[in-house]
């Protein structure tokens, strides 16, 4: 059975927060997600499929996380200059 890419994205966010953090796991990222452990387990082994309401929470959080990382990534390049300087100029929520 092929994976979908949510599952794919899910996985790959799993695996590197692992690679990041060796305590980090299932259960974690399933309680930032604000979900069950057992519900994530399923969506990301594909006995169960992604509800709207789970996506677009998913979404949401994926969202502020690419925006905190582009605004780390512009403040460390443009260190010493003014903070209204470092906004992030994509958007995120396409």
């Amino acid at each position: 059975m092929k994976e979908n890419y949510y599952q794919t994205v899910l996985r790959n966010e799993l695996d590197k927060r692992i690679k990041h953090n060796s305590n980090y796991s299932l259960r974690a990222m399933a309680k930032y997600l604000g979900i069950g452990s057992s519900g994530l387990s399923e969506i990301i082994s594909g006995k169960r499929g992604l509800s709207l309401k789970f996506a677009v929470t998913l979404k949401s959080t994926l969202v502020v996380i690419k925006g905190l990382i582009h605004h780390i990534t512009c403040h460390s390049k443009n260190s010493g200059q003014d903070d209204q300087n470092n906004k992030p100029t994509e958007d995120f929520t396409d």
